[in-house]
């Protein structure tokens, strides 16, 4: 095929000819005289923050909404994005959407939404509805209605059938379905040889080809589409129109006057037409012919093999076409209905630009969203995703790059990581904040969508807002103006296309770009149509206000011609142009081979594409080109002079760059081996404005800019002048002014730049700062913040916050022989503050046991002390409230056991001693105890869930056998060892006896043992003896399941009505499990420190108890008992517990509530101001799952002297907030390090007092929640806390 020139210039970008309102919200300015500074003190409307909503979890209400609304309110919040997630059952893409209450696009629902969408208004807050579970085919959606009502809008793939024949006799073969082209090529070597291609479709009839080949062996191709009925053909002209009438404008319809208004923005969320790679449609061929000028059927076998150097130039038009349409029919039309209306449409797909063919062009198709954008996950900076989304914006003059941070960062995420992620994704592109989680419900913790919800519900939500508007700011100035860089590197997309090593393409880019990005150097992707449309001016390319002198090719094998054009341009105007791994070999003029193609490459690079056996690429300096005059890029020189280079190494480009000229910002002080000096700068009217993220306070850095220069700070608006060091024809050199962990804006303005005097520069002498250090005590009081009035926290709801509250402690069971003897009260031992020991020395004269399982007391162990707060305890059990033992698990017991002797001598077993082995096998096994909450199932193993965390599902199945792990959608079991049979141990208790109905789980065990009777595995009931009978379980192989006896007479409609609780929980005539059996009149003891300030506590328990605090006896008082039996007691201190105490609870336990299953609730500390020091509070047990605030307060004397110069209130560490008073007097908030106040006019001589307010993350809150996404529980004012006063010395 001759196909030289035919069109080879990839098809042009025409803009959008639909204007945006005048004042629409959220669009910026490019006006050259643009003051931006009052814009960022206080940001227009558009420019805060863009919850996404999850409405699911409970029924949706209007006032539980309203509520929400007031908490979001003032906060920096300008959007809420509805959102649906989806199950992981069902669905042809993901599984379907979760139902929700009322019904998605119900009546109930669009009235629901109609009256937020005011009420939201009213608190200067827009909403919208994500697509995200609802865009894509097959999920029962808006896409579905379209195809199902326009079956001509489904998608269809090109395929290829090979076969291969040799010449002689006929050859006959059926042909697919929906054949379109079927051509034959002559083979040599078992390689197409190029123009041997015969056009066999004249001889396809009915299906069938017949055709007499010629001599020698041929390749037979039989192209084909393949439709896919639940699919969107994005090329269809009718596609986005379809999607607009039946998705986007209903909201406009049922919100009349409200597009641009209530409704200013939509998101689009992983985007799939159920269609992807080579896309057909009945009209491709003529819009080929007419966009090309060539037939494509032909040329069809190109797309799926070699057929010669005529093939990247097929493959190339082929997805240019293809692209073109995909723009016409779906992109363009769904910008333009938001463009004209002045609404912002956001985008966050698949790859999110890494896969950089995706849609056919990702950067091509992407191009159409008023924010493109991307998704960082768990606080991530992907450099590149962040990139490819920016350099879209900036390069086709988008008014936004959208963030949607920061998923599945678990409930620890703090408010300084929220700022540091923030900052790290604002420096590298981004200017519209999306926090990824805002939750409707959380339904007592069990409802979660990749945690964490970053809004109400976290403790430092009070002083979240802090962070809010300092992002607002930032995103209104970083959104101005245009973006500044020296360094364009193509986006691979033509190597991809072309299938030629698109993967070594790809990957050159990319590193390349991570490399420049960590040491200052900034860049952006370009696509080949701006580069087409660049203007070449003074050795520099122009496009979209930005000006790049630096051209970068990586690995580009293939290239669009029309780009390799302009960049001989470019190179010729001296440009530098940077060929990475390889050099251009192919194009869409005329494929491989091209001498025109070659002789570019030659005049750029000195020397051809690199062939097979060439040497390593080396730097080649270009020929001298015409002179052009220098414009305002100051250029050295009076004549243009370009340089291409052909290297492997990117560090070699670095050091190109810079060579070459001046930097646009570079750290000229060395620093720290991690470090990461992240820039980005934009001309803002007269203004250069440059973000910088990662380099310490002090380091010397240059700018390649001039003028007055300032400090902007985002968390106050405010403005300082900031000296320099120096200035020069070049730009200005300056110390950086504050720490690599602050966003720092450096403004450069028209005017003259404060110089630092050469003494000033030199001189050592320094204000020295004199450190008071605030250690000891602090008066600490609590500030809870978890409001349950929804349930949120804890079901059922209650109105009232939860406090500081008890549920993990160490436990040991009292030794029986130490009550075989009257108690013998012992003198108080010397330093204690408890008068008497109360129990005395047993008799047991055993051995001694060193690892004691589930609580057990060691033998010839007492219980005397066990109430004494400087009793050792760290070797006791941890238990959790609620959860406890009622089975003993054997096992995995190999295929090489006499399973019949071993049953038959585990089920004469009348009690499980867990320190003696059962030898099996030549092996010792133990027994372990199966714990487990009757309530909510066995604790951290939630069971199948779904995707991206809890979903409000409490597992039936409390018996796991095998490895149990945390995962993805849940919990899973997973084969231990080669595997093999599980015993199960326990007893049941009957009142009067006779048979049992067995309730079994999915998997049913393979043999029953009651009282040593055998049953079979599937039995339906078994025999009881009035009291005590032993129950053996065997199982085969591993999974999770349930075993439980009833009597019959239990009712059989009874049905859970408690929320998040085992169907068994309460169930009447549930039979209960006591692995206990041979303890006669057992008691526990549980330890802990409780919270500073204790002054009572609400205790639940099964049984009869007596408390210490302290080593001092409080007296308990029953209150009320409860229906399942518990018994709720109220626990006075007799006097309040100032500081941190430990708690010790003797429990007399009643058949079958060992361990934490014995204390069903957490236990509540009501407490109120103590004294305790600075650090992690979550070290201390009663504070350990506490979520929420704390005032800190003490005193501390500063001397006259140290009254007048500068003071500052250096906090050390914080997780997470700091709210800071001095002498009643308001110091400021902090939610982010560095933890450093000025208290400078706070302050004075003599006794100050400093309060310091603390609001922590949801994790702690979390510890007794089984989610994946738990994540760190420090907490609280961490410290070291000292006061640095200034005093100026001379050195």
């Amino acid at each position: 095929m001759d196909l030289e020139n035919k069109k080879g210039a990839g098809t042009r970008y025409i803009k959008s000819e639909v204007p945006c309102p005048e004042g629409a919200k959220g669009f910026p300015s490019r006006d050259p005289e643009l003051d931006a500074y009052p814009g960022f003190v206080n940001p227009p409307p558009g420019y805060g923050e863009v919850a996404f909503y999850w409405w699911l979890g409970d029924r949706l209400t209007k006032e539980r909404l309203e509520w929400q609304l007031n908490q979001l309110q003032d906060k920096g919040v300008m959007g809420l994005q509805v959102n649906y997630a989806h199950s992981d059952q069902g669905g042809l893409i993901y599984g379907y959407t979760y139902p929700s209450d009322p019904p998605l696009f119900s009546e109930e629902w669009w009235e629901l939404f109609r009256w937020f969408l005011k009420e939201a208004k009213k608190r200067d807050m827009s909403v919208s509805l994500s697509d995200y579970t609802l865009s894509s085919p097959g999920q029962g959606w808006y896409t579905d209605e379209i195809i199902r009502e326009n079956p001509d809008l489904h998608g269809a793939v090109l395929h290829c059938e090979i076969r291969e024949t040799e010449g002689g006799p006929e050859v006959c073969t059926e042909t697919p379905q929906n054949t379109i082209a079927v051509v034959a090529y002559k083979l040599r070597d078992g390689i197409v040889e190029p123009g041997t291609a015969v056009d066999l479709n004249p001889l396809v009839n009915r299906n069938t080809l017949k055709w007499n080949p010629p001599q020698g062996k041929w390749r037979i191709f039989l192209i084909h589409s393949v439709e896919n009925l639940d699919s969107l053909d994005p090329m269809n002209p009718l596609a986005g129109k379809k999607v607009i009438e039946t998705f986007f404008s209903r909201f406009e319809d049922r919100n009349p006057g409200e597009g641009g208004k209530g409704l200013d923005f939509f998101f689009s969320d992983e985007l799939c037409f159920g269609v992807e790679g080579n896309l057909w449609n009945g009209s491709f061929p003529e819009e080929f012919r007419k966009r090309k000028g060539y037939d494509l059927i032909p040329g069809l076998p190109a797309l799926f093999a070699d057929i010669g150097p005529v093939t990247p130039k097929i493959r190339l038009d082929y997805r240019d076409v293809m692209v073109a349409l995909e723009e016409e029919g779906y992109f363009r039309p769904i910008f333009d209905w938001h463009q004209e209306r002045g609404m912002i449409y956001g985008c966050d797909h698949g790859g999110r630009g890494r896969n950089v063919a995706e849609f056919g062009d990702y950067f091509r198709t992407q191009r159409w969203n008023q924010g493109p954008g991307n998704d960082q996950p768990a606080l991530h900076s992907d450099v590149i995703k962040n990139k490819v989304s920016s350099s879209i914006a900036h390069l086709y003059e988008r008014p936004r790059t959208w963030l949607e941070g920061f998923h599945s960062s678990g409930w620890g995420t703090s408010s300084g990581q929220v700022a540091d992620a923030t900052f790290r994704n604002f420096v590298s592109g981004h200017n519209l904040l999306t926090l990824h989680g805002l939750y409707y419900s959380t339904h007592g913790g069990w409802w979660e969508w990749a945690p964490p919800c970053n809004h109400f519900r976290m403790p430092y939500w009070r002083h979240m807002g802090e962070f809010l508007r300092c992002s607002e700011r930032l995103s209104y100035l970083l959104s101005q103006g245009v973006h500044r860089c020296d360094v364009a590197i193509l986006y691979p997309v033509a190597p991809v296309e072309a299938g030629m090593d698109g993967d070594m393409a790809v990957k050159a880019a990319f590193e390349a770009g991570y490399y420049l990005f960590d040491r200052g150097i900034d860049y952006d992707f370009m696509d080949f149509q701006s580069l087409e449309r660049a203007q070449v001016r003074g050795g520099a390319l122009h496009v979209a206000g930005e000006v790049f002198r630096v051209l970068i090719l990586p690995a580009m094998k293939a290239i669009r011609f029309a780009a390799l054009e302009k960049t001989l341009e470019f190179f010729r105007a001296g440009g530098i142009v940077i060929a990475l791994g390889a050099l251009p070999e192919a194009s869409d003029r005329a494929g491989r081979r091209d001498p025109v193609l070659d002789g570019i490459v030659e005049e750029i690079f000195g020397r051809k594409r690199r062939e097979p056996g060439n040497a390593e690429p080396t730097k080649a300096e270009s020929m001298t080109a015409e002179p052009e005059k220098e414009d305002s890029l100051n250029l050295k020189g009076d004549t243009a002079r370009g340089k291409g280079y052909f290297l492997y190494a990117v560090t070699e480009a670095e050091k190109v760059i810079n060579d070459a000229f001046p930097r646009d910002f570079a750290c000229l002080s060395s620093l720290p081996e991690e470090a990461k000096s992240w820039v980005m700068h934009r001309k803002v009217g007269r203004r250069d404005i440059y973000m910088v993220y990662g380099v310490p306070r002090d380091t010397e850095c240059f700018f390649r800019a001039r003028g007055n220069a300032e400090l902007w700070d985002p968390w106050t608006g405010k403005a300082r002048r900031l000296p320099v060091l120096a200035r020069t024809g070049e730009g200005t050199r300056m110390r950086m002014p504050l720490e690599a962990n602050e966003a720092q804006l450096i403004v450069f303005q028209p005017g003259e730049a404060a110089l630092l005097r050469e003494g000033d520069v030199k001189r050592e002498s320094r204000p020295v700062m004199e450190r008071l250090c605030l250690d000891g005590e602090w008066e600490f009081t609590l500030e809870p913040t978890l409001d349950n009035r929804w349930g949120d926290f804890r079901l059922p709801a209650f109105d009232g916050t939860i406090g500081a509250e008890a549920r993990k402690f160490r436990y040991r069971q009292e030794p029986e022989t130490a009550r075989e003897k009257p108690v013998c009260k012992e003198p108080a031992r010397e330093g204690s503050e408890y008068e008497e020991s109360v129990y005395a020395e047993p008799a047991c004269k055993g051995p001694d046991w060193e690892n004691p399982a589930f609580g057990e007391p060691v033998c010839g162990e007492s219980a005397r002390g066990w109430e004494a707060p400087e009793l050792e305890d760290s070797a006791w059990t941890e238990v959790t409230c609620s959860y406890g033992p009622y089975f003993y698990r054997l096992g995995p017991v190999g295929a090489d056991t006499d399973y019949e002797a071993l049953e038959a001598e585990l089920s004469r077993l009348t009690g499980i001693d867990e320190r003696k082995p059962v030898k099996v096998s030549g092996r010792e096994l133990h027994w372990q105890t199966c714990d487990f909450s009757m309530r909510l199932g066995v604790e951290n193993a939630p069971g199948h869930q779904g995707y991206h965390g809890l979903k409000e599902i409490v597992n039936d199945d409390f018996l796991l056998l095998g490895r149990s792990e945390l995962c993805f959608t849940g919990s899973r079991c997973s084969q231990e060892g080669d595997g093999g049979r599980y015993y199960l141990w326990t007893t049941v208790r009957s009142a009067a006896g006779g048979e049992a109905v067995v309730r079994a789980g999915s998997i049913k065990p393979s043999g029953i043992r009651v009282n040593g009777t055998p049953y079979r595995g599937g039995v339906e009931s078994v025999s009881l003896k009035a009291g005590v009978n032993t129950l053996l379980l065997c199982y085969e192989g591993y999974g999770r399941t349930h075993f439980l006896l009833e009597d019959p007479d239990a009712p059989k409609d009874w049905r859970q009505t408690r929320p998040l609780a085992m169907s068994w929980y309460n169930r009447p005539g549930v039979l209960g499990f006591d692995p206990y059996p041979q303890r006669k009149n057992p008691v526990g003891w549980y330890r802990f420190t409780a919270a500073p300030g204790l002054r009572s506590m609400t205790v639940t328990a099964f049984g009869t108890l007596r408390c210490w605090v302290g080593g001092t006896e409080a007296p308990a008082e029953a209150e009320k008992t409860n229906g399942d039996g518990s018994v709720q007691y109220k626990v006075v201190l007799p006097g309040i517990a100032e500081r941190c105490e430990v708690v010790a609870i003797r429990l007399d336990h009643i058949p079958g509530c060992y361990g934490g299953a014995a204390l069903p609730e957490p236990i509540a500390l009501d407490c109120v101001t103590g004294r305790m020091e600075t650090g992690d509070w979550s070290e201390i047990d009663g504070l350990r799952s506490y979520s929420g605030g704390a005032r800190y307060r003490r005193s501390f004397l500063l001397e006259p002297e140290a009254v007048g110069g500068k003071c500052v209130l250096n906090l050390g560490e914080v997780v997470s907030s700091a709210e800071v008073r001095i002498n009643g007097r308001f110091a400021g908030i902090r939610v982010a390090p560095p933890w450093k106040f000025d208290i400078t006019d706070l302050v004075r001589p003599g006794e100050n007092e400093v309060e310091v307010f603390v609001y922590n993350t949801l994790a702690n809150h979390y510890l007794t929640i089984p989610t994946f996404y738990r994540g760190s529980l420090k907490s609280g004012l961490i410290g070291p806390v000292t006061v640095e006063t200034e005093r100026k010395t001379s050195r």
